[in-house]
């Protein structure tokens, strides 16, 4: 009787004859590979986690997967742009079949920076697929507080 008025997701329990596909079951079906691996759009940005002290600005940037040769950084525009391209393909041959795989992809991020960030300071590391950009503040260039009178 109360069945039309609960949410789809808790009729998934019910067996899958006795009820209609919804939304949910179309986009699992859709992201899912034919070997039930998650499928990942070609151009992704990267996860960021941007902090301040008072002498730098730090961005760390998640890269699973990417080598430090395979990220380009630049600063354009007051922006610092991240770039990384991966390919991979992977073959195994066994007596009776042949398998192979190939992943591609790319990230892209723009990250765009104060005033106060000196450019000529930048530097750059990566481990563990954790890109970590720092740069110096330009004290000169701090915004300055003014006491009202």
């Amino acid at each position: 009787m109360f069945d039309q008025f609960l949410p789809s997701l808790w009729k998934k329990h019910q067996e899958p004859s006795k009820r209609e596909p919804d939304f949910f079951d179309l986009f699992e079906e859709f992201v899912r590979a034919p070997l039930g691996e998650t499928m990942f759009p070609a151009n992704m940005a990267p996860n960021l986690d941007v902090s301040e002290t008072e002498d730098e600005v730090r961005i760390k940037a998640d890269v699973p997967g990417l080598d430090k040769k395979d990220i380009e950084l630049t600063l354009e525009n007051n922006a610092l742009i991240i770039r990384g391209k991966t390919e991979n393909e992977h073959e195994e041959k066994k007596d009776n079949y042949i398998r192979r795989e190939r992943r591609f992809g790319s990230i892209y991020r723009s990250v765009p920076l104060p005033d106060y960030v000196d450019t000529a300071s930048v530097s750059a590391t990566c481990e563990k697929g954790v890109l970590t950009v720092r740069m110096r503040k330009l004290p000169e260039k701090m915004p300055k507080r003014i006491a009202v009178e």
